[in-house]
């Protein structure tokens, strides 16, 4: 299967998307093994608009962008750097909005 994409290094202003974008990814990953109260709490913790630009900003990682034809946000790539090994892939998520839809509803 094909799909046409477009990989760019995270901004600043990408911090609000990649934030809701990841709660979401969070969620749907860990829903069905955590309690939605506990859940919850940590996503609006760790998953705010100020931390991730935080993230974006901080020299000890690059954050990279999947976006759709379409200009929706499939997935993203968080590099750490920095570290013995020089680089390392520390997260990644490629969700198919195309062809997959989360089972949960995640209301951000």
């Amino acid at each position: 299967m094909y799909y046409e994409a477009l990989l760019r290094e995270a901004e600043p202003e990408d911090a609000k998307v990649l934030a809701e974008f990841s709660a979401r990814v969070f969620y749907e990953s860990f829903i069905e093994q955590n309690n939605p109260t506990d859940m919850q709490a940590y996503i609006d913790e760790a998953f705010t608009e100020a931390r991730m630009l935080e993230e974006i900003q901080s020299a000890d990682s690059q954050f990279f962008l999947v976006f759709s034809p379409e200009n929706e946000l499939m997935g993203f790539a968080k590099i750490i750097v920095g570290r013995e090994i020089p680089v390392e892939i520390a997260q990644y998520k490629i969700i198919e909005l195309h062809d997959k839809k989360f089972n949960n509803e995640y209301k951000p």
